[in-house]
């Protein structure tokens, strides 16, 4: 199973039957998918980058439509902020990190060569399971 196949199976087996959307660039190959939070679309990507030194990553984002002012991309890191706070806690090693700016985002990388699907079960089930940014 290559890595794609992976990062698909581990989705669904996480959040059931939702929409996966493929990304292919220069710098990132992987799946993404949307959950609704507060009334804000947090899109959640899996996947490795495309370069020298590649590695898997796991990160966390507001759809851009939604960060169009300064003070909507502070509430974006407030809500990570206390999003990795409790994310980080269920973690063993590799934790998420804050992105700040315009457009932040809640960042996990791991190596390539390590185990992918326990990385990526791992990220999503400490997203998850962190209550009550997450809610079925």
């Amino acid at each position: 199973m290559n890595a794609l196949e992976v990062i698909e199976q581990v989705i669904k087996s996480e959040f059931g039957n939702t929409l996966i959307w493929d990304e292919r660039s220069n710098d990132l190959t992987g799946k993404y998918f949307y959950i609704d939070y507060e009334g804000k679309q947090i899109g959640i990507f899996l996947g490795y980058t495309n370069s020298s030194t590649p590695y898997y990553t796991t990160f966390l984002f507001l759809h851009p439509v939604l960060c169009i002012s300064p003070s909507e991309a502070r509430n974006a890191e407030r809500l990570f902020h206390k999003f990795m706070i409790k994310a980080n806690l269920k973690l063993k090693s590799s934790k998420y990190r804050l992105i700040r700016g315009s457009f932040p985002a809640l960042v996990r990388n791991m190596n390539v060569g390590d185990n992918i699907e326990e990385f990526f079960r791992e990220s999503l089930a400490a997203l998850k399971n962190t209550k009550p940014v997450y809610q079925t």
